[in-house]
């Protein structure tokens, strides 16, 4: 599932804010609950959250177009 997850890139039919957003929070939810499901310490669960959530943003940018990239990165998000 992280190989699937690091792999996602927009597809040049897709839009940016929709279409590709819906599909990398929907996958970095899952890979999240796949991290979790062993673990029951509330703090391991919220880091691991929260790194998903970093990189669940980072593969966002890194997935988009091009023409899409700079405009998204110079508008530095701190989160999907």
């Amino acid at each position: 599932m992280q190989l699937e997850f690091n792999a996602l890139k927009q597809k040049p039919t897709e839009n940016a804010q929709t279409t590709f957003f819906q599909h990398i929070n929907t996958v970095a939810m899952e890979l999240y609950e796949s991290l979790i499901e062993k673990r029951d310490i509330v703090k391991r669960k919220r880091i691991t959250l929260k790194t998903t959530q970093d990189h669940a943003l980072l593969n966002f940018e890194l997935g988009l177009r091009e023409d899409i990239k700079m405009i998204v990165r110079s508008q530095k998000y701190n989160n999907l």
